[in-house]
Parts: structure tokens; C-alpha cells; sequence
């Protein structure tokens, strides 16, 4: 199998009329395996401010609390992906969509910025590039949100 090509959809790309038909178009042709890895962050942005809940930053990094994760989860994990993934499919392509939750595909460390507690935005550890290469082989495209699993999540406290 050639290497597979990893492609980042930003949440503006997302934005743009088109922009989804016009991938999925060019993904056609393409004769190795592709990975996407998507953002979302507009859309993040405004179901916050929608909700009344101001979002943070800190050198343009999302803070990222308990409450903004549940609506960071939502968005990437439902809306965004399944979007993508629905383009996908309808152009003829086999496209699955994943977390990096998902069979712990995706592990990471809480992020820590000087003095500022980053809440549960991380830093990526390690990739499960066994699973990505099982759906590769089956002609699979995964579509990835990048939500990852904190080892803080893992913990069982023994």
C-alpha cells in the first residue's frame, strides 16, 4: 500500500459554498488511501456564543472546560464529521467517521500553557496507526474530529 495522504479540512474551509463537493470530487481520482482530519472551530465558536458561553483563548488556543467539551464534542463529532462524511459517501466514496476517542485512536496530555490551566484541551501523544492502516486496507476513508482521549480520562484512581 503507497503512503496514505493526510489531508486538514479547517472549520473555514468547511465555510465555503462548495467546498465539500469540490473534495470529495477531487477525492475521486485520487489512487492511494487518504486520512482526513477536520476542524471546526467557527462552528464551536458560535454555538457558545449562541448559548451565552463566552469562549476563551490564550495564544489562540481554546480553553477548553467541561461545559465548552460537551459542545466541542457535539459539534465535531456530530455535526461537522457527519457532514463531511455524508459528502463523502454520496460521491462514491467509503468514508467512516471517527473520533480520536474512538478505540483510543487518538491519546494525548492535558495541555499545560504557563500558569493557565487549559482545562481538557490536550496535547497529541500517540496515534493508533494500526486501526488507520485496518480501514485503509478495506478502501475506507477515515474521517477524523480531533477529539482525543486524555489519559486524565483514563485514570481509575488505584
Amino acid at each position: 500500500m503507497p503512503a496514505p495522504i493526510i489531508i486538514k479540512i479547517s472549520g473555514h474551509e468547511l465555510d465555503s459554498p462548495g467546498f465539500l463537493a469540490e473534495l470529495a470530487s477531487a477525492l475521486q481520482h485520487f489512487d492511494v488511501p487518504i486520512v482526513i482530519v477536520h476542524g471546526g472551530g467557527k462552528e464551536i465558536t458560535a454555538l457558545q456564543t449562541r448559548l451565552g458561553i463566552e469562549p476563551r483563548y490564550i495564544d489562540g488556543l481554546r480553553i477548553t472546560d467541561a461545559e465548552t467539551l460537551a459542545l466541542v464534542e457535539m459539534v465535531l463529532c456530530g455535526t461537522v464529521n457527519k457532514r463531511i462524511v455524508r459528502t463523502l459517501v454520496n460521491a462514491g466514496i467509503d468514508a467512516l467517521g471517527l473520533s480520536g476517542v474512538d478505540c483510543g485512536l487518538i491519546s494525548a496530555d492535558k495541555m499545560t500553557h504557563e500558569s493557565v490551566d487549559m482545562g481538557f484541551t490536550g496535547e497529541v501523544t500517540a496515534v493508533r496507526v494500526d486501526i488507520l492502516i485496518d480501514f485503509l486496507d478495506q478502501g475506507i476513508v477515515p474521517v477524523i474530529a480531533p477529539i482525543c482521549l486524555l489519559k486524565v480520562f483514563c485514570s481509575t484512581g488505584k
